[in-house]
């Protein structure tokens, strides 16, 4: 680790020139975290920050005048607001500590802005973020930023430090995030090193399918859902390495040489396309019981395509980018977002993501510039991105009509139509001039991935119609073997009656069209309506998806 920065830190507490707020910067929230609570303890500890005493140990374990928050709303903030207006129980000084700041969304923040500068007297404020970039530059203005930087030779620094060889260090370097103090503790944590080697052997036998693999996988992570995080790392770590071995042939930059034979067997198994057609769900209507994600109505998905990493869609507001960080997706380095149209629930976040990501452009149909409306019980409510938002971002658009090739074998394809298209079109509508007319659904694209057994779809909402959309793909592309997305057959709650509802002969005619394609793997959710989701899941295998998933075709 940089050391100066932390050193820095402790000393203010120990001088008792202690500012207001202060924004730790780091990749690893556990680092993050462990460098907190030395500070809290320097603050509160009458022995400076001896971390035997009473009071140390209360800064661990929970202290009356320290409030945690981790990425908090609204609510929460303003109970934080209150927290420090009050004079402290014990001593002289009160502190709230935000972790995943880069996680709050837009309101929340500014929430706090005016007691960010000027914090009660004894009051101390300490966020962390991921990257400042992801925190709101009047949050991060009203603070000390603090980066905490891995050392770049961290692998020799932490084989001299801890005496162990090359292939040691490196695993401890990855597993610390290349910080030599964090692999120190990590090499006195038996437990921690037990359950990367467990973690390693169970999900070899998921990728290989072996004995049980899935429901023996599962049963693992709901027993070690406190450690999820440091699994999380592992895991990713090691699809790394399996990558690395078939794209160059070569163990020279895998990290866990340790477990060579098996990496090697995986790589074997697993083509490039296998590894590399993963799409996980960053917004949806729904999570996985217990899961720390935030849901609303929208949809966003990630995945990367050779080199290239890819957004589709930004759910309904910037809540797709805490849950991209649970799950280590850096969407800063993005290279390209795909919109599959302009209604909120699919570009709510579209503005926070350009805000932290200065560099993708932005797919998009050239129609999408339009004044979008719904009728909802006879109000006209839009639906489309606010007038001006174009202008404001124009040199990050990339407009087209019908048909383009983002990437060399990754499209997007407006839609024709052979069929009718759901009820709900008919609430649709742009406005032109004073008037409202029908929303002819120019501006709604899909996504066409091309993998050697075929090509897979993504579509936000099929407002053509899904059988239109696969239609389309099946026309221009061949051989579909897999859709991913909404498909607007729920219909809408107009007061309390649910209104343009899809019939079940509908339902029964995709269900008939999916199995006559043989189309094997279909994922839907958002827009579908629950009733059809399960309908199709009998009738089509299909899945329902769920912030969190990782779809594979």
């Amino acid at each position: 680790m940089n050391g100066s920065a932390p050193l820095k830190l402790f000393d203010t507490a120990k001088k008792g020139k202690v500012l207001g707020a202060y924004l730790l910067v780091c990749s690893r929230q556990d680092v993050v975290a462990r460098i907190t609570d030395l500070f809290l303890q320097h603050l509160f500890c009458t022995h400076g920050g001896c971390g035997r005493c009473i009071d140390c140990k209360k800064v661990k374990e929970g202290h009356v005048d320290i409030l945690r928050l981790c990425a908090p709303k609204v609510d929460e903030l303003r109970g934080a607001i209150s927290f420090v207006a009050e004079k402290p129980y014990e001593g002289c000084r009160k502190a709230v500590v935000i972790s995943m700041a880069d996680g709050m969304t837009v309101q929340a923040a500014n929430s706090l802005l005016k007691t960010l500068e000027e914090p009660p007297l004894g009051t101390v404020f300490v966020l962390s973020a991921r990257s400042v970039c992801g925190v709101l530059p009047t949050i991060a203005s009203r603070c000390a930023v603090i980066p905490l930087t891995p050392s770049p030779d961290a692998t020799r620094i932490i084989a001299e430090n801890l005496g162990c060889d090359e292939q040691a260090a490196a695993v401890l370097a990855d597993l610390s995030g290349g910080f030599p103090e964090e692999a120190q503790r990590i090499c006195g944590d038996a437990g921690l090193l037990a359950r990367r080697q467990e973690t390693l052997g169970l999900l070899h036998k998921l990728l290989m399918q072996k004995n049980m693999a899935i429901s023996t996988f599962a049963d693992y992570l709901e027993l070690n859902k406190e450690h999820a995080a440091e699994i999380l790392c592992v895991m990713l770590s090691y699809m790394r390495d399996i990558r690395i071995i078939k794209k160059t042939q070569t163990a020279m930059l895998v990290i866990n040489k340790d477990r060579l034979s098996s990496l090697h067997e995986a790589a074997g198994v697993f083509t490039s396309t296998a590894i590399r057609n993963m799409i996980i769900i960053l917004a949806e209507n729904s999570t996985h019981t217990g899961s720390a994600f935030l849901k609303e109505h929208g949809l966003s998905m990630y995945f990367e395509h050779g080199e290239k990493r890819i957004l589709f869609d930004t759910g309904a507001s910037d809540k797709f980018i805490y849950n991209a960080t649970l799950l280590g997706i850096d969407l800063h380095k993005v290279d390209t977002c795909i919109i599959s149209h302009p209604h909120n629930d699919h570009t709510g976040g579209l503005k926070s993501f350009l805000e932290i990501n200065r560099n993708a452009r932005v797919v998009i149909k050239s129609a999408a510039q339009g004044d979008f409306y719904t009728k909802r019980r006879h109000k006209m409510i839009r639906t489309g991105l606010e007038p001006g938002f174009f202008d404001k971002y124009a040199e990050r658009m990339h407009f087209f009509d019908g048909f383009f090739e983002v990437e060399q074998g990754l499209f997007a394809a407006g839609i024709h139509k052979y069929r009718r298209q759901p009820q709900y079109t008919a609430l649709m509508f742009e406005k032109r001039g004073e008037s409202f007319v029908q929303d002819e659904l120019e501006h709604e694209l899909f996504v066409a991935i091309s993998t050697q057994e075929g090509t897979v779809v993504l579509t936000g909402c099929a407002h053509h119609g899904v059988q239109n959309v696969l239609l389309t793909a099946e026309e221009r592309f061949g051989r579909i073997i897999g859709v991913a997305g909404g498909f607007h057959l729920g219909g809408t709650i107009q007061g309390k009656r649910v209104v343009k509802k899809e019939p079940e002969s509908e339902i029964h005619a995709i269900a008939r069209f999916l199995e006559d394609r043989k189309i094997k793997k279909v994922y839907t959710g958002h827009c579908t309506g629950e009733s059809a989701v399960e309908k199709l899941s009998v009738l089509a295998r299909g899945q329902r998806m769920r912030i969190g998933d990782t779809l594979e075709f």
